[in-house]
């Protein structure tokens, strides 16, 4: 399972480390069953995220019937695939890595020269 959305607020470190959030949504349950799945509305519950190029994420769930907090700054470590539209101009560009050189959660990656 995979989930996708747009980024509403960005925040850059450093030129290296990229902070998205996403525009709050209404909250949801899958349900797995064998090879298929359903997912279906907690209708009571907004959901929002903060994610970050280093692999962690930070969750916020609250509760807007009654106007609580369900779940507040729950954070974990996650893979995450970033997705950039990126206009197509036929350059040469060098993919880099987002991550922070001296962060202890630096990885390495392989500089990779694409026409795009």
């Amino acid at each position: 399972m995979e989930h996708v959305s747009d980024a509403t607020f960005l925040t850059f470190f450093k030129g290296k480390e990229v902070f998205a959030q996403i525009q709050t949504i209404i909250g949801q349950m899958p349900i797995v069953e064998n090879d298929s799945m359903m997912i279906t509305y907690i209708e009571q519950n907004h959901w929002t995220m903060i994610t970050r190029t280093n692999g962690y994420f930070t969750g916020l769930m609250t509760n807007y019937f009654q106007d609580t907090l369900v779940v507040g700054n729950s954070e974990r470590y996650v893979t995450t695939t970033w997705y950039i539209n990126y206009p197509n101009n036929n350059v040469d560009i060098v993919a880099h890595s987002l991550f922070w050189e001296d962060s202890q959660y630096s990885r390495p990656v392989t500089q990779i020269k694409s026409k795009i």
